[in-house]
């Protein structure tokens, strides 16, 4: 169940992709498919459901999915969501905010979640960003703070 393609997804990862019933995700979960398996990219299912399936994200949290793991350009699944954000991803960003450290999340550049959240999000996530610890001071690697 956790055998790879040629780009090292999984067939966990191909449903979450591409938007499948989120049974078939279920069913795989229960199968024994790996929560936290990377692919070439460093994505995790988590990460491809941030990116392409919102509402497989609970589903993937109550099975154990690593919301710190990082992909190859330095991104968590919080990175992604915020970069991405809109209308239905804000909803659940909240959810994965108890269970990361926002501080410590860095990416390349340096530019942690809250400096995404500031340039592609509204008000109501950039507050509840900064009531859970994001660091207001933190610069990037042009010196810019949030």
């Amino acid at each position: 169940v956790n055998i790879k393609d040629n780009e090292g997804n999984t067939p966990l990862h191909l449903y979450i992709y591409r938007g499948n019933d989120p049974e078939c995700v279920n069913l795989l979960l229960k199968r024994q498919a790996d929560v936290n398996i990377k692919n070439n990219a460093g994505h995790t299912p988590l990460h491809a459901a941030v990116l392409k399936n919102k509402d497989i994200i609970g589903l993937l949290l109550s099975n154990g999915a690593d919301v710190s793991l990082k992909d190859k350009k330095n991104k968590s699944p919080l990175h992604l969501a915020i970069y991405h954000c809109n209308e239905d991803m804000s909803s659940e960003i909240p959810f994965m905010l108890y269970k990361e450290v926002i501080s410590n999340l860095n990416e390349s550049d340096a530019n942690r979640p809250l400096h995404f959240a500031v340039a592609n999000c509204g008000y109501n996530l950039v507050k509840e960003l900064i009531d859970n610890e994001a660091c207001v001071n933190s610069k990037n690697s042009k010196c810019q703070s949030p």
